[in-house]
């Protein structure tokens, strides 16, 4: 899956909190964090297919959607991120 660096580092910190959940048996936090992740990867995969529909506007130099586009997938990405960069342990 090809993201951002940020968006990376956000889909391995909530891997690993929910690791560290597993680990402490608390499965309940496991599962929330499973739930998260999974929401996450959805989100993800919309912003691949905006990149992939903002490169092909770029390519017909159809300049208005490459833009409208690109900010779909800012407001997607911030969105997501913003979701889960709160402290997720209880």
């Amino acid at each position: 899956m090809n993201v951002d660096n940020k968006t990376a580092q956000e889909l391995n910190r909530l891997n690993q909190l929910k690791l560290s959940a597993v680990e402490n048996e608390d499965y309940e936090e496991a599962k929330r964090l499973k739930l998260k992740i999974d929401r996450f990867k959805l989100v993800i995969g919309q912003i691949h297919e905006l990149e992939t529909e903002k490169v092909r506007a770029v390519e017909m130099e159809d300049y208005d959607t490459a833009k409208r586009v690109k900010i779909q997938i800012d407001r997607l990405r911030n969105e997501a991120l913003m979701d889960n960069s709160y402290q997720d342990q209880n």
